[in-house]
């Protein structure tokens, strides 16, 4: 079985969200990259690179931006194809307990199955204290967290240095964690992360493997084999080459780890 684990669905509402000067620069760097597509395209290169289950990504910034994409949308899309996408929730923080009540409906209602944070475009300090009750919420809905952490075209990156996640960590060891990008450029504080808490993993999204940082391929290979995790960036760039790099730079024993055994783990499927 092969999982990745960090899609976003590329519909005109997830696009309507998104802040203007980060689709100016997305259509300057990939040209097309801009224009919606529906889930059934996603299904379809799915099929062609042999990905058995996609995690879905939606993003809420109602207060820095004014703008979010639904849970039910991406709860509809889990409906249409069963077994093939598992649904992530997408919640601002900032909301307080509209948020944590949010969350709530769409784990329980919706069956939406982890939340997806983005600390650059929502504009909030992970580690903030005031944040902590949303944390316990998916400590007791037992479901993971997806932290965008890193680069990100035009964004706050204050807010995303991946320090900020550990210190969550910390105060929250069953709380399960995916550091996404492997937090480009603080790959080396992803891995201290990821080393230090059994709670924590990385994934390679937004990357074609072969410019992945050399240290990001060593840790992979060794020390963090069990942190891994796989994620073509669909529809970025295409998705055949990403998968054969991926093949051509770990090791076999690497491979089915971090596309099956380490997100089965990380999402509870085992």
């Amino acid at each position: 079985m092969k999982i990745q684990v960090h899609i976003h669905p590329w519909t005109e509402e997830f696009l309507s969200m998104m802040p203007r000067y980060l689709l100016e620069r997305y259509e300057r760097s990939y040209p097309g990259f801009t224009k919606p597509r529906p889930i059934d395209d996603l299904i379809r290169d799915m099929d062609e690179i042999g990905i058995d289950i996609s995690v879905l990504l939606p993003i809420d910034c109602t207060v820095s931006l004014g703008k979010r994409m639904s849970n039910d949308a991406v709860a509809e899309m889990v409906r249409r194809f069963p077994g093939r996408l598992i649904g992530f929730a997408g919640v601002d923080p900032r909301m307080g307990k509209a948020a944590i009540m949010e969350l709530e409906r769409a784990v329980k209602r919706l069956g939406l199955r982890g939340l997806k944070l983005h600390p650059c475009l929502q504009e909030f300090y992970p580690h903030d204290k005031q944040y902590y009750p949303l944390y316990e919420k998916c400590v007791e809905l037992d479901i993971p967290i997806t932290w965008h952490c890193g680069f990100g075209f035009g964004m706050r990156h204050i807010y995303g240095d991946p320090i900020y996640v550990d210190e969550v960590a910390f105060d929250f060891p069953p709380l399960r964690m995916d550091i996404a990008h492997a937090a480009w450029p603080w790959y080396e504080q992803c891995f201290m992360t990821c080393l230090a808490r059994d709670n924590v993993y990385f994934d390679i999204n937004a990357w074609r493997p072969k410019f992945l940082p050399p240290r990001v391929i060593e840790y992979a290979n060794t020390v963090l084999t069990h942190k891994v995790l796989f994620s073509t960036s669909f529809p970025e760039f295409p998705s055949k080459p990403v998968v054969e790099q991926w093949e051509s730079l770990v090791k076999p024993e690497v491979l089915k780890k971090s596309w099956e055994d380490n997100p089965s783990r990380f999402l509870k499927l085992k």
